[in-house]
């Protein structure tokens, strides 16, 4: 479900599989949490704009 969502969300099946995976063992980083969020801004900015 996880992995799902974050393809979903627009992030590139490889480094969703790559999180979704790291998301499960709890080897995710706040610094990698912070990407993601600034990713996902930036996606809805580009929604914002069409």
């Amino acid at each position: 479900m996880v992995l799902a969502e974050l393809i979903k969300a627009g992030i590139n099946r490889d480094i969703a599989d790559d999180l979704y995976y790291r998301y499960y063992k709890n080897e995710l980083t706040y610094k990698d949490l912070e990407l993601i969020k600034m990713e996902l801004k930036s996606d809805i900015k580009d929604l914002g704009g069409r």
